[in-house]
């Protein structure tokens, strides 16, 4: 009886002492955030916000109007932008901080497609980005790269803050022990803020640094290829192509999502790092491969991204499995399954399960079993 009463009190004191650990853990974490919002803040000359709001959105227009970075954006472009996306875009301006449509959305809305998400960027920081909404439900979230989550119904909407190209000297302090083998110029941290024109400069492809407005009608193409790129069907990445890949090994599997996915043909300085650098991707962590494989599964091209990984050699990496038995019968009977889902999947015929994808992939092989 007295032992199971030691027992009981030694199991709440150290039940109690993992709660103060945790409490400590978030504490800290929480502080340091704080800490990187000021020296953001510093470092931007942004405070509490655009002292002439007004002045300050039309001076970045009229910058990015004499430099010849915008253009005005084809006259049905706006109506097929969600009304809510427009309104998300339109109370940031009015709040005084340049805001756009970026990435992706914009790529697939000038070749004509309908994208799956819309990715928002502005230059408020996450803390007043909150401010402008906080009449609704709005989290920050993320540690490498802090963004907001803007709760629209069941639809979630991600805002970002323009950022800059991280200092290398605060890289190498905050490398994770577990990485010290990674590339010198990987990015582990990318939380300082810039302009407009820094963020465009610091994404991976020129088909994904267009910017767009749906308010004035606007487009910004500050590296000056994006929509050219877009027409030629053109992967080119922004700057020294090495050292990008080098930056982020996930640039690697991105690159070959868009020649899968669009059709489009490499830049031969882009392709050629490609290949250099492709054995860097084991540095990627498994959390944003995961992720990465979920879109993948869930695409409608999924079935010709695999392929394409397949004629770069990539697949050993990403999926080895299915790389050993790629020309089996049972990896050839998993692929025509897949692609079959993939086709039916693009004629609205079914839906994106995670499930039926993973079973198309796996079901010829535990059959053989």
């Amino acid at each position: 009886m007295i032992q199971q009463r030691i027992r009981k009190f030694i199991e709440r004191v150290i039940l109690r002492s993992e709660k103060n650990r945790r409490r400590i853990r978030k504490l800290k974490a929480y502080r340091r955030r704080k800490l990187e919002a000021v020296r953001n803040e510093k470092k931007s000359g942004r405070k509490a916000g655009p002292e002439n709001p007004a002045e300050a959105f039309e001076s970045a227009r009229k910058r990015a109007r004499e430099k010849g970075h915008m253009q005005k954006a084809p006259q049905q472009l706006s109506q097929r932008i969600a009304p809510y996306i427009t309104e998300i875009i339109q109370s940031l301006q009015k709040a005084g901080y340049e805001a756009y449509i970026v990435g992706g959305a914009v790529r697939d809305f000038l070749m004509d497609r309908q994208p799956k998400d819309y990715d928002l960027s502005t230059s408020a920081t996450p803390e007043q980005i909150r401010k402008v909404f906080r009449d609704r439900r709005c989290m920050i979230i993320g540690r490498r790269f802090r963004l907001v989550h803007l709760y629209c119904g069941d639809e979630i909407i991600e805002i970002s803050t323009f950022r800059r190209c991280p200092n290398h000297e605060l890289q190498m302090e905050g490398r994770p022990g577990r990485c010290v083998n990674a590339p010198e110029n990987m990015i582990f941290r990318d939380n300082e803020f810039g302009s407009s024109y820094d963020d465009a400069f610091r994404r991976d492809f020129t088909v994904n640094a267009i910017f767009y407005d749906p308010v004035h009608e606007e487009l910004f193409d500050y590296t000056g290829f994006g929509i050219r790129d877009i027409q030629e069907h053109r992967i080119r990445i922004i700057g020294n192509a090495t050292l990008r890949f080098e930056e982020d090994p996930v640039r690697i599997l991105r690159a070959l999502k868009l020649r899968g996915q669009y059709g489009f043909d490499f830049e031969p300085a882009t392709e050629a790092a490609l290949r250099k650098c492709m054995p860097l991707i084991v540095h990627a962590s498994f959390a944003r491969m995961t992720l990465e494989l979920e879109k993948i599964l869930k695409n409608p091209y999924g079935d010709a991204i695999l392929n394409v990984f397949h004629e770069y050699g990539f697949l050993q990496y990403f999926l080895p499995f299915l790389e050993e038995n790629y020309d089996t019968e049972e990896g050839v009977y998993a692929r025509e399954l897949f692609a079959l889902r993939c086709e039916r999947l693009r004629k609205g015929l079914y839906r994106d399960s995670l499930s039926l994808a993973y079973a198309c992939l796996t079901l010829p092989f535990y059959q053989k079993e």
